[in-house]
């Protein structure tokens, strides 16, 4: 049985090879998500994928389960969130302190840590994603250089539960139980509960400024920016904040108002081979947010 199961996966996989993008689309919709979420779950192949985004060179290690996987096989990720890895590069390079919420697989922390940030700080509450985030950095020797937090960050200091799509343990849309994405939660797997704390609480004994900080935490993104707000204050670094609604936008423009930021200037949404996969809407799209320097 064991044999007739990676014989499957591997089928499943060659075809994917082949298969254009677009067609590869109808297929996944055309599935019931259930079903499609296990056969994807079953999946235990990875394979190190060797990239290059704007000309740095490295590693990322996934597979059928994760949902960086058809980014990679397709083009090797150079749809993925382009323009916004385009302005992280920019702001990430020599820079003192970055933080990155919401690491899953660590593409946007190894590029931090590979363009000489001081220091980079990666945290992913998934207990699946933080142990395949560690072995990325593993495999890109940037470990020493990277602070790696198994937690979830918030407005709060408490234990929440973590929840992903059913049979998709390893989907980077897992998210807080209470977070307002207006997503149908019916068939949704509950976690073990994480630690949640604030990002002022990480930097706490920090005496440099922190340059730039992405957030990619599936609706909780103001929530975060409330636990931050000594770091607002005192280092008024750029944001690169995804954003599920424009109500959210909203909020969170109101919010950094009173930390001098202007309304942020969208970047981009996914145009990306898993956007195609799972189906994504207009929203999310990624913001860049840069305090007025006037």
């Amino acid at each position: 049985m064991k044999i007739l199961a990676r014989l499957w996966e591997w089928c499943v996989t060659q075809t994917v090879k082949v298969l254009p993008q677009r067609l590869i689309s109808l297929v996944i919709r055309f599935l019931p998500p259930d079903l499609l979420a296990k056969l994807i779950s079953s999946f235990s192949g990875l394979k190190i994928y060797p990239i290059s985004i704007f000309g740095i060179d490295f590693l990322v290690e996934s597979g059928p389960r994760d949902d960086h996987y058809l980014d990679l096989e397709k083009d090797q990720m150079q749809k993925w969130e382009n323009e916004a890895l385009r302005i992280w590069k920019e702001e990430v390079t020599n820079a003192r302190i970055v933080i990155d919420v919401g690491a899953y697989l660590g593409v946007y922390s190894i590029l931090a840590a590979k363009l000489g940030a001081v220091k980079v700080i990666a945290i992913e509450p998934n207990p699946n994603s933080y142990k395949q985030l560690n072995r990325n950095l593993e495999v890109n020797s940037v470990s020493n250089l990277v602070d790696v937090y198994p937690v979830a960050v918030g407005a709060t200091m408490e234990s929440v539960s973590l929840i992903t799509p059913r049979n998709r343990p390893f989907s980077s849309a897992a998210q807080i139980d209470n977070s307002p994405t207006n997503r149908r939660l019916d068939s949704w797997t509950n976690m073990e509960k994480v630690t949640m704390v604030t990002l002022d609480s990480i930097l706490s004994d920090s005496v440099q400024k922190v340059s730039v900080i992405k957030i990619d935490a599936e609706g909780y993104e103001r929530f975060v920016l409330e636990g931050a707000v000594q770091i607002l204050r005192e280092s008024g670094p750029a944001l690169i904040i995804e954003i599920l609604s424009e109500t959210q936008k909203d909020e969170i423009d109101n919010f950094l108002s009173g930390f001098r930021y202007p309304p942020g200037r969208p970047i981009e949404n996914s145009n990306s081979p898993s956007a195609f996969a799972l189906a994504r809407a207009v929203y999310p799209i990624n913001y860049i947010y840069k305090v007025n320097q006037a």
